[in-house]
């Protein structure tokens, strides 16, 4: 299946949430790997312990070292995505634990550049307003989260430039970002109760109306 089958969009690969989502309407139409339960060793009770195997459930250990390869197949077969192993291990569970290096790049330049609180108000603004635009590659969510917060905050949309080099996206996904934070002004409107607050973009010192 390569197109949503309720409104014929076309389908993007989330690794980040291990879903299959429409690109358009956002609608979760499949899962790129198992939701493996994760269970605390204490809520089981098993009845006798293999000999040799002391303190450690070995179902426990067969689901990790299953996700484990799964994880390492993963890196194999797709070299533009990163696996934290650790956390698959710790955690029983490949969601969350996988990432592209695009969107690993994005998250140390938004570090970098001391916007993480703009894209924090993104993503509540975004959360509340519409969460199927959550439903993209990381970096397009960050990207998209960091515009969403700007507009709401200065009404203007932010240097192209500057959002294609700190969050690693395309010109083309720029653009199709800028209309959806358009379409979300027209619709929504951005500041309900006015607060005034200071923030900083880049190196400039801004005084904006924050939407609350």
């Amino acid at each position: 299946m390569d197109k949503c089958p309720v409104c014929g969009s076309s389908l993007i690969w989330v690794y980040e949430e291990g879903v299959v989502v429409c690109s358009s309407c956002g609608l979760v139409v499949d899962r790129v790997f198992d939701y493996t339960p994760t269970f605390s060793l204490s809520e089981e009770k098993p009845k006798r312990r293999p000999a040799g195997v002391k303190g450690l459930d070995k179902r426990a250990y067969k689901i990790k070292l299953k996700l484990y390869s799964r994880a390492y197949k993963i890196s194999r077969e797709r070299p533009w995505m990163v696996v934290d192993t650790d956390k698959v291990l710790e955690t029983g569970r490949l969601v969350h634990t996988v990432k592209s290096k695009a969107s690993l790049l994005a998250e140390e330049n938004i570090e970098r550049e001391g916007v993480r609180d703009y894209v924090e108000k993104g993503l509540e603004i975004i959360s509340r307003e519409n969460p199927a635009l959550l439903a993209r590659s990381l970096r397009g969510r960050y990207a998209l989260a960091y515009m969403v917060a700007y507009a709401s905050l200065s009404g203007e949309m932010p240097p192209e430039d500057f959002v294609v080099k700190v969050f690693n996206i395309s010109s083309t996904s720029f653009k199709r970002l800028r209309s959806i934070v358009r379409g979300l002004q027209e619709k929504h409107g951005w500041i309900r109760q006015e607060t005034t607050g200071e923030y900083e973009v880049g190196d400039s010192q801004i005084f904006l109306k924050i939407a609350t």
